[in-house]
Order: structure tokens, then sequence, then C-alpha cells
């Protein structure tokens, strides 16, 4: 593929990819499936990795290693509608899965190039906006109260702040009735790198504002991807 890094545009067939964005409607390609068995080709991955960022973007979250001529034309764009987003946040999901490109980085070191693209996936889980005060006035949940960003992670040791963050629990048993526990709150992104690559958590958002009601993600994920809701 000529140049290959692990940032979102730092190889050659996304940077082509990029150069053909010139509306919403140019995103929609590389999300499209043709069968259940269809597998996704290198350079195919890094076109969906590329629809990602303009998603991400156009949600208000861009990538600062965005060309400038893409941003430029990403900000006529508007909001994305529900299908592109929930399309292109499930194909980057199957890249991860199983593609030839996480099957080339699996060859070397795979770490860089999955951090990259689950710090993609933060920026896709970011909300558009505040979420609606309390129409009942309750307390804010317990993850956004000061003393829980002020906890520290379990394995960093740092302030969990605003990074998304998970519930560590986990047991050692010498096979004789001991038995050591461990619980603690992490950062999500630190819980990860400690896992092998193949077993990292990837939790979408599931805001109704991002999914729908009910069954709606399902239905629009059932059916081929377009810019409506």
């Amino acid at each position: 593929m000529g140049a290959w890094g692990t940032g979102s545009f730092d190889n050659d067939e996304a940077m082509d990819f990029a150069a053909t964005i010139c509306a919403p409607k140019d995103l929609l390609g590389p999300l499209r499936v043709e069968s259940p068995d269809q597998g996704i080709d290198a350079s195919l991955a890094c076109q969906i990795i590329v629809v990602a960022e303009c998603v991400a973007a156009m949600r208000g979250f861009p990538s600062v290693d965005t060309p400038d001529d893409l941003a430029k034309r990403i900000a006529a764009f508007g909001q994305p509608g529900r299908s592109l987003y929930l399309h292109a946040r499930d194909r980057l999901d199957a890249v991860l899965q199983g593609s030839e490109l996480m099957d080339l980085w699996a060859d070397d070191d795979p770490d860089p190039f999955v951090e990259a693209v689950h710090e993609l996936i933060g920026r896709l889980n970011h909300r558009v906006g505040d979420p609606a005060p309390s129409a009942k006035g309750k307390n804010k949940p317990f993850y956004e109260q000061d003393w829980f960003k002020a906890a520290p992670c379990g394995f960093c040791n740092q302030p969990l702040e605003e990074q998304e963050f998970a519930s560590v629990s986990t047991k050692i048993n010498d096979g004789l009735g001991s038995e050591i526990g461990f619980d603690a709150w992490a950062h999500l992104a630190c819980l990860n790198r400690a896992l092998h690559y193949r077993y990292r958590m990837r939790p979408f958002s599931m805001y109704p504002e991002d999914i729908g009601e009910g069954d709606t993600m399902f239905d629009v994920l059932d059916a081929p991807p377009t810019l409506e809701d």
C-alpha cells in the first residue's frame, strides 16, 4: 500500500480516497456489504477508517490529523444521519474483528494500530451537545460527580477525570481454597493496553439519541446505509 502508518490518514489508500470525498454520499460506498461473507481487504479497511473519521468530524470530534482540504469539505456536510453513523461504527468494528489490514498489523506489532482505532471509537462515542437536564432534577450520575473523576485508575493510578472508564473485577485462586480479589475502576484505555489486542473492549455508544429506541439500531443495520435516519 505504499506509505503505511497507524494513523487514519497515514497510508496512500486513505489519502487517495479522502481526495474523492466531496459530499456525504461519497461516504456510503465503503459501508455497503454485498454479501454476509464479504471480506474486507486492506484497501477497503483503510477507506472504512476514513469514513469513520469523517463521521466523527461531522459530529464535532475530528482528528487533528485530518487533511486540511478534507476538513474544509466536511465542515459543509452537516450532522450525520443515524444510518451513516451506525453503519460507520459497525464497519469500523468489523475492521478490527477480521480484515486483511488487521491481519497485516497482527504479523508485526498490532497494539499501536489497535490503539489508534480505539481512539477513533472514543471520538465516535462522544455525544453531540450536552445531555438534556433531568425533568425531575435528579442528581448527576456517579460518573459525572467530582469525587468519581478524582478517583485513581487501577492501572496508572492517575485520576479518572473525563476519560472512558471500566469496572475491573478479577480473582486469583490457588486451587487450595485461597483466593485474592481485585476490584477497581480504571481508564478503559489502560485496561485495553493490558489485554491482548483480540480481547480489547469496544463499547460503542448506546445513547438513544445515537441508536434510537427499541430495535431501531438493528433495523438500520439490516438495511443498506443511507444518508437518512
